[in-house]
């Protein structure tokens, strides 16, 4: 039987991803290699979340590699909090795709559904796409 490291009760990082195709697959790493004690399930959520939302940031606010996108986690007190900031300015709530078959557009509506809240805040310039969710595993 192995043992997971101790959770940290509180853990705070950012990274600067250089957009682009593997932004997502880099994010999912720096959660990993940041925050190793998560319980599975919920590392399984928050790196689904944080994928949508950097990719969202590649695809629809210029997240070209010439432009950088922040992913910033922070744990603290059993709560998870993610911030995804990329220089684009005009966020729209894509409609839910209207089919079950759609290729696309379903990011937003996974962070609706898996993360307890989630929203958009004005940084100081961008956009700012956050969600929240438990630190602990459900029953």
């Amino acid at each position: 039987m192995s043992s997971l490291p101790d959770a940290p009760l509180n853990s705070n990082f950012e990274v600067i991803l250089r957009g682009g195709l593997d932004a997502g697959r880099v994010a999912r790493r720096a959660l990993v290699k940041h925050d190793p004690g998560l319980p599975p399930t919920v590392m399984e959520d928050v790196s689904l979340l944080v994928t949508e939302l950097v990719t969202n940031a590649v695809r629809h606010a210029d997240g070209a590699s010439s432009h950088p996108i922040q992913f910033g986690f922070r744990r603290d007190n059993g709560t998870i909090r993610v911030e995804v900031v990329d220089v684009g300015t005009q966020f729209a709530t894509p409609p839910r795709p209207t089919k079950g078959d759609a290729t696309g557009g379903w990011g937003l509506f996974l962070v609706d559904r898996v993360a307890t809240c989630w929203g958009v805040s004005p940084p100081r310039a961008g956009t700012c796409v956050w969600f929240e969710l438990p630190a602990t595993a459900a029953p």
